[in-house]
């Protein structure tokens, strides 16, 4: 409906989100834990190709696009944090 740039930009956007997300798993996570590390390392590794991907294909957040990229890392981190709690 906003077009290709905003699909792109929803994509990169939370990406961003979860890989941040991710990286605080795997700072949070003991040295007994090595395979569950290795594993969400991967995890946000993955999402971090997929954000590239989305900037390749168009995504920007230039002009009203930053606030559509505010707007989506916000829910996403609210959607996390509600994930979190239930």
């Amino acid at each position: 409906m906003l077009g290709k740039k905003s699909a792109m930009l929803c994509t990169a956007s939370v990406e961003e989100v979860i890989g941040d997300h991710y990286k605080n798993q795997i700072y949070k996570l003991k040295d007994d834990e090595k395979e569950l590390k290795k594993k969400i390392s991967k995890f946000r590794d993955d999402e971090l190709k997929h954000k590239d991907i989305a900037y390749e294909g168009g995504a920007t957040k230039t002009g009203l696009y930053g606030i559509l990229d505010k707007v989506i890392k916000t829910s996403s981190r609210i959607a996390i944090t509600i994930s979190e709690k239930v």
